[in-house]
């Protein structure tokens, strides 16, 4: 993509930007009200549901990332009236998942907690909840991206952002507790799917109207069921056996699962082996340093439609992919020059108390999460490219992380050297192929162009 580009590219998207600003203040605030008003101990709870609900629903992730992607795809070869029909499969489809999954955590909620060293149970099942319904979320706002629909895509991000914080610090405060803060997962993720679903009914009238009215009539287009089966079939994840999916749809699995488990599992598997007061104190320590990894989060939004989108076109689009990294690098480094040359201010202000144990491991996990961002950056590059192949490096990482953490946790400084390590090497890895030669970032194999038939 020509720098010339860029410009356009940023007014396009700016209001994805500002609605990915307004979230981040909506999630610093709900964090910063939580960490004040629970206790280290249960805010370890709040923290720890929230890394487990992040790695569990990887399957609705990969379904958002390669709706985005097969969207994109079809808009640019004006194929978008085929989209619609496939994306009510899928999403009822994934909607079956999550009814799947609350039932097993409903059988196991016990030993879930065990391992936790959740005293109350009953938490994980209103947790069960809470991802059931974001499994269905991330298929819906996948129509919206790979669309480029971007003003709509903010207000949704802003709507989710606002009923969190809302609903779930008012629940906080009515004395509900840490399951408060839960539930309130619940409802903003109910309330982020069902304004998701709107959106994208008012998005299929406007640009096709013919269309809307033949499928509410009952004159659904012959072309549609064809459609479903070309381009979406290899999307539900949830319901097809792994030796059945397509080898795109499965890399991308592995991609956002290894991404996951990099920037989560820490936190959940610090509240399984440290104790309850130092497994508070690593809980804050990482709030704080998590800000960073989530202030650039705009930018991998809008960069995965806009790389897909190019890419079936045939551009160049290594200059954005460098920009970008710039911007994320900037974005997460001011804040982590912060962070390490204050960490004590930085703590007290932001948690309202000294947390000595917290303020000490802020460094050295602010450092990670810039490394983290923009190893987000890169990785989203790779699977819209299609550059596929170095998914297999990420995926390393991620196994490394996790076996040096069960080697590595017998207090909180050894699982924060842990993450400043991996996020270091695969951050090296991901600046190499930014910069390295074009064809390390060629697509792994041709992408078939859309059958418009």
């Amino acid at each position: 993509m020509p720098t010339a580009a860029v410009a356009p590219w940023l007014r396009s998207s700016a209001f994805v930007f500002f609605a990915s600003g307004i979230v981040n203040v909506c999630n610093f605030a709900y964090h910063l009200v939580m960490v004040r008003i629970l206790r280290p101990e249960d805010y370890a709870i709040l923290n720890a549901l929230l890394a487990l609900s992040m790695i569990v629903s990887v399957p609705a992730m990969t379904i958002q990332a390669s709706i985005s992607r097969h969207v994109a795809q079809a808009h640019a070869h004006d194929a978008t009236p085929k989209i619609w029909p496939a994306l009510q499969g899928t999403i009822a489809k994934v909607g079956v998942l999550g009814v799947a999954f609350f039932g097993v955590v409903a059988a196991s909620h016990r030993a879930i907690a065990a391992f936790l060293q959740i005293p109350d149970s009953v938490m994980i099942l209103w947790w069960g909840l809470v991802v059931a319904l974001l499994l269905v979320t991330p298929a819906l706002v996948g129509g919206l991206q790979g669309l480029q629909e971007f003003a709509q895509l903010g207000a949704n991000l802003m709507t989710g952002g606002v009923s969190r914080l809302v609903v779930g610090i008012g629940l906080v405060w009515l004395g509900w507790g840490v399951g408060g803060a839960v539930l309130g997962l619940a409802v903003s993720a109910a309330v982020t799917s069902g304004l998701a679903a709107l959106q994208l009914r008012m998005v299929q009238r406007r640009r096709h109207p013919a269309v809307s009215a033949a499928t509410e009539e009952g004159r659904e287009p012959i072309e549609f069921q064809a459609a479903l089966e070309e381009w979406f079939s290899d999307l539900v994840v949830a319901i097809r056996p792994p030796w059945r999916l397509s080898w795109t749809t499965a890399t991308i699995a592995v991609a956002v699962t290894a991404y996951t488990s990099l920037t989560n599992s820490d936190v959940a598997l610090a509240k399984h082996y440290l104790t309850p007061a130092d497994a508070g104190d690593y809980a804050v320590a990482a709030m704080i340093s998590r800000i960073i990894l989530f202030l650039p989060s705009a930018v991998a939004i809008v960069l995965f439609p806009k790389v897909a989108h190019a890419t079936a076109k045939g551009d160049d689009t290594r200059p954005l992919l460098r920009q970008m990294v710039g911007v994320t690098a900037m974005l997460s480094g001011a804040a982590a020059v912060v962070c390490i040359g204050w960490p004590a201010l930085v703590t007290r202000l932001i948690t309202g108390a000294p947390h000595i144990l917290s303020a000490q491991l802020v460094p050295w996990l602010a450092a990670a999460m810039v490394g983290l961002a923009i190893t987000n950056i890169i990785l989203t590059y790779v699977l819209a490219a299609g550059a596929l192949r170095h998914v297999a490096v990420f995926l390393a990482c991620a196994g490394l992380h996790i076996a040096s953490l069960r080697a590595w946790h017998a207090s909180p400084w050894q699982i924060a050297l842990v993450e400043v390590a991996i996020a270091g090497v695969i951050a090296t890895y991901g600046l190499a192929l930014c910069w390295g030669p074009h064809r390390w970032l060629t697509a792994t194999r041709a992408q078939e162009a859309p059958n418009t038939r």
